[in-house]
């Protein structure tokens, strides 16, 4: 009888190593490609977030032949006013603008009248809207959930949103209180303190009291209403609305980057020419301060990183214009150009485009 032997095979130990070390390699080769198409999509769905709220506020313009005020002195905001125009008309028909009661119409309180204090009060429906998370004002390349957590200005997992309306670019904080008196500079060019204005819708200098009243130069701001015949320097030249990085978590001199729709922070009210702090820079920002210096400098005040756009894409934002369409800004942009783009009758002939 013969008996047969059966020769087995198998990898060395080198050979292994070997194997494991080139799939490493594909691995690292393939997995930029893949995080870049990744952020390929997230950007192109941010544009369309984007095309979809410059739609909104021309339907709006359509129906009251003015765009929507960037806010209102009950604290309603321009993304709260276009609700029925992205598809969000629920949302808008629970909203109550009681101005005369500030428990019914404001943005804090719960059902029995009184201020939220802890996540088992039940809000008003106000607050609720403020807690609903819209995708189309979320862009998901944020790092951010699509809401805070825990409790922010006595709302509770408030939605984030990703986007602000242009107030100008002239714009360089919330109040004329806080306003910074060496100005801000950047390439070695300085705008006076004197040349800004605020959102609380004063000139500076720098007061307390009695400053200039003023409204800033953009498309957006407190009771503005304008029609699309003011922005002089047309609506294609015109930025309507900019991206933007919320970091609730972040403060820097006293400031934080939260940014939501609908409704203020102010409880307070607001009114032209009142002095009383500000607060709706979480709903409209500047093009005064650099394209995204939240992160390219830190170093500058937080009043103006406060109020700058920016996103979390790669090297840019992006921007809604007036005609509605969206492009694409890298931060290399002449800041010349950047910021005449934010001016509604600023007369320059720099095209952004």
């Amino acid at each position: 009888m013969r008996i047969r032997y059966c020769k087995k095979f198998a990898f060395t130990l080198v050979e292994l190593l070997v194997v494991i070390a080139i799939i490493g390699i594909l691995i690292s080769l393939l997995l930029p490609a893949v995080q870049s198409a990744r952020e390929s999509a997230r950007r192109m769905q941010c544009s369309n977030n984007m095309k979809q709220i410059g739609l909104g506020v021309h339907n709006y313009h359509d129906t009251y032949k003015t765009m929507p005020a960037g806010f209102t002195g009950t604290g309603f905001t321009w993304s709260g006013a276009i609700l029925p125009y992205i598809e969000q008309g629920n949302l808008y028909s629970m909203l109550s603008f009681d101005s005369s009661n500030e428990a019914i119409g404001g943005y804090r309180h719960n059902t029995s009248g009184t201020v939220i204090s802890s996540e088992s009060d039940t809000p008003i429906d106000n607050v609720k809207v403020c807690m609903t998370h819209i995708p189309t004002y979320y862009c998901t390349s944020t790092t951010l959930p699509k809401h805070q957590p825990g409790s922010y200005n006595n709302i509770y997992n408030r939605a984030i949103a990703c986007y602000r309306g242009n107030a100008g670019s002239d714009v360089g904080n919330d109040n004329v209180r806080t306003m910074r008196p060496e100005g801000y500079t950047v390439g070695g060019v300085t705008i006076p303190d004197s040349d800004m204005i605020s959102l609380s819708g004063h000139r500076g200098p720098r007061k307390a009291s009695g400053a200039p009243i003023a409204n800033p130069n953009g498309p957006l701001y407190g009771n503005s209403w304008l029609s699309f015949g003011a922005v002089k320097d047309g609506l294609s030249n015109t930025v309507l609305v900019g991206e933007s990085v919320p970091a609730p978590d972040f403060s820097k001199d006293s400031q934080g980057m939260d940014f939501w729709h609908t409704g203020g922070n102010q409880w307070w009210g607001w009114k032209p020419g009142d002095d009383q702090a500000t607060e709706f820079s979480e709903a409209l920002g500047s093009g005064m301060i650099q394209l995204n210096a939240f992160f390219l400098t830190p170093n500058i005040h937080g009043t103006f990183i406060e109020v700058a756009f920016g996103s979390e894409h790669p090297n840019g934002a992006n921007f809604s214009l007036g005609d509605g369409s969206v492009h694409y800004i890298t931060n290399s942009v002449n800041w010349d150009t950047y910021r005449a783009a934010h001016s509604r009758n600023g007369g320059e002939s720099d095209s952004l485009l």
